[in-house]
């Protein structure tokens, strides 16, 4: 009391406040936003942060709150360039006579997938894909599809076990748009295509004469012939990877001539067969120093006595066990009704096929020009 008179003092109270702060971690992308409700401040963060303990990183609000006031912290923005989610850990709670420095926003980069087919397979087939080198997936003919899960910004390669050849199947897996980066989406362009590695099957042969031939066959097929020792080699069609093959000999042109196979069946190994061995026994050129003497008797006089410029030709064959086709030519002169030919260069032994053929001039009756007689055999 003063000069005996009350005095009233108005006591204005205003609340305290206090600031809101906290810690982000695992920021790898750009543009991470924190924002305080309560204010509407919102902090952005980018990758690289300031350094700090054990990857952390701190954040304070710079606008406090009021006492009593229930806070709310959200992420405003998740990261972008790598994609990135993040949450919240006490991002809400009621200021209480003290500053709040406990809230803590994680950041964890968005997963993907890296995923595809294998085309190639047969049944019964399978094979290992890898993921950079890891992470296994069996691929089979009943599940060909693969399918890992990388996160955003991550390279990834995906590769063939052991290589790109299989030998358990026998083929080829080759992977096309295998590599790259992960940006910010699925991928799903991988492919793996598989192929037969196809082969060849060849080997040598060995006692021919050098003009003797012999013909072989692979599978019952794919006939060819050999001529004289050395090499042979079925290359067409080439043979798929781990298919049987059998190497026979189909045909010996040669009475005297007889052929055993070594190596010739199995199955193909990652590889071509080279190893097949045919010998041969019974060489005995044909080319040698005896002489044919072949005789025949014209069925009309005239044919070899009358007729002008009369006389035969005797076409013979120059290797034996071949029927004349492309033949050498022996002339016989118009003597007598009984022919002679005598034809020289060969050996004893060998059987030869020969044609007789008048000149065009002693035509057969009805016949527009000379024309070969049946077919015989001689042997010296």
């Amino acid at each position: 009391m003063a000069g005996g008179a009350n005095i009233t003092v108005n006591v204005i109270c205003s609340p305290d406040f206090y600031t809101i702060s906290g810690n982000y971690t695992g920021l790898n992308g750009n543009g991470l936003q924190i924002k305080l409700n309560n204010t509407g401040e919102a902090l952005t963060y980018n990758n690289p942060p300031p350094a700090g303990p054990s990857g952390a990183t701190s954040f304070s609000f710079t606008q406090a709150v009021a006492n009593g006031t229930n806070m709310v912290v959200v992420v405003n923005q998740n990261p972008s360039g790598l994609n990135q989610t993040c949450g919240v850990t006490n991002g809400t709670q009621t200021v209480s006579g003290a500053n709040i420095s406990n809230v803590t926003i994680t950041c964890t980069t968005n997963p993907y997938h890296v995923s595809g087919a294998v085309t190639g397979l047969l049944s019964g087939e399978s094979f290992t894909l890898l993921m950079n080198g890891g992470s296994n997936d069996t691929i089979t003919f009943a599940d060909p599809n693969f399918d890992w899960t990388l996160n955003d910004g991550s390279t990834y390669a995906v590769t063939v076990s052991g290589g790109s050849v299989v030998p358990g199947i026998g083929k080829t897996c080759s992977v096309t748009n295998g590599s790259g980066t992960i940006a910010g989406a699925n991928v799903t362009n991988v492919t793996v295509s598989c192929a037969f590695n196809t082969f060849t099957v060849g080997g040598t042969v060995t006692g021919l004469c050098s003009d003797q031939t012999i013909q072989v066959q692979n599978n019952a097929a794919n006939t060819q012939t050999v001529s004289s020792s050395g090499s042979f080699n079925f290359t067409f069609p080439a043979q798929n990877d781990l298919s049987a093959y059998s190497v026979t000999v189909s045909s010996e042109t040669y009475a005297n001539l007889s052929c055993n196979v070594t190596n010739g069946s199995g199955n193909l190994a990652n590889g071509n067969v080279t190893n097949v061995a045919i010998a041969c026994t019974g060489c005995m050129s044909c080319a040698g120093a005896t002489t044919i003497t072949m005789s025949w008797t014209a069925n009309r006089s005239y044919d070899v006595r009358n007729a002008t410029g009369g006389g035969h030709r005797i076409y013979f064959d120059v290797s034996p066990g071949v029927t004349v086709s492309s033949p050498g030519v022996k002339d016989i002169p118009n003597t007598t009704s009984t022919t002679t030919g005598v034809i020289s260069g060969r050996t004893a032994g060998c059987t030869y096929y020969a044609k007789v053929q008048p000149y065009s001039s002693i035509r057969p009756a009805g016949a527009s020009g000379a024309t070969l007689s049946s077919e015989f055999s001689v042997t010296p």
